[in-house]
């Protein structure tokens, strides 16, 4: 297997997943807060998505691992394009949550993503292969938040209405600029789609029919379970590894849930100041792992 080309297509793979993502990190709050959301409220919805992140991840690791993380991949990429359009369409708190928990749901292809990497890789490489991994996520902190904050702008979205309106004689009622935190969730689910028509015809399966075999006969044996992560945690590398890895996810979900309420309520910040600053957080990401991960394991181990 030609090893550069599906690390570059998993990398544009992940990077067009994670615009999706951060174009409705600025708005998420604000939509919330149309609906009659309280802070905790908001919070509960962050919590919802990643609820079923924790729970899927697994679940679609082990199903990859037995049928291959291609369709995985392209199934959890075209689910996204379905809850993009629902979040986009949300005339409540309860469909904004219908639509969080979806998403979380597919968006635990991200584990099979790395995966994937995994498979193409060997262990010299592996962390360079990572680290791309990282870059694309800061890429897509980069880009994804930007142009949700901007998409997110009434006077925006009265000039794209006017656009159209004279190139093909299309009048939108006004229901782009009456929905301004819907519009980047409609554009983000326009790129989801491109993504999976992208991967279909791209991206080749990373595991050998052999090793799918081997994988399903392997998989009968090693089921998550409580016994399993207890297990895990107990060992005194990876378990330090995986305590750490939650306290830093931990610190980061609170910062996703709650930054923009308190940039609005203290400086008076809509989506799209937010949207800047998120790009900012994407920035350093993507110079860091990017960038710095790769020299430093080698300089480090």
């Amino acid at each position: 297997m030609n090893r550069f080309a599906p690390m570059t297509i998993i990398f544009f793979t992940i990077f067009l997943d994670l615009v999706g993502f951060g174009m409705i990190l600025p708005i998420l709050p604000f939509y919330a807060e149309s609906f009659g959301a309280s802070a905790l409220d908001i919070g509960l919805l962050a919590a919802s998505f990643s609820l079923m992140q924790f729970i899927f991840a697994p679940i679609w690791g082990r199903i990859s691992d037995r049928f291959g993380r291609r369709p995985i991949i392209l199934m959890s990429l075209f689910g996204s394009v379905i809850t993009l359009v629902l979040f986009g369409l949300a005339d409540s708190l309860l469909t904004l949550f219908a639509a969080r928990i979806f998403a979380g749901i597919f968006m635990a292809n991200i584990s099979v993503a790395q995966a994937y990497i995994a498979d193409i890789t060997t262990p010299e490489n592996r962390a360079k292969g990572m680290g791309m991994v990282g870059a694309a996520f800061g890429l897509g902190f980069i880009f994804g938040p930007t142009l949700g904050g901007v998409l997110s702008d009434p006077g925006l979205l009265q000039s794209v209405e006017h656009f159209f309106s004279n190139l093909i004689s299309l009048d939108l009622h006004g229901y782009l600029s009456g929905n301004p935190n819907g519009a980047p969730a409609f554009f983000a689910a326009g790129l989801a789609l491109l993504n999976t028509v992208f991967a279909y015809f791209l991206l080749p399966e990373s595991r050998p029919a052999e090793k799918i075999l081997a994988s399903q006969e392997r998989l009968q044996s090693s089921r998550f379970n409580l016994h399993n992560l207890k297990k895990a945690i107990s060992h005194p590398l990876v378990g330090l590894f995986l305590i750490l890895f939650f306290f830093i996810v931990l610190a980061f979900a609170n910062l996703e849930a709650t930054f923009a309420l308190m940039t609005e309520r203290n400086f008076g910040f809509n989506a799209k100041n937010n949207g800047y600053l998120f790009a900012y957080i994407g920035l350093l990401m993507a110079i860091v792992q990017g960038g710095l991960i790769g020299p430093l394991t080698r300089r480090f181990g």
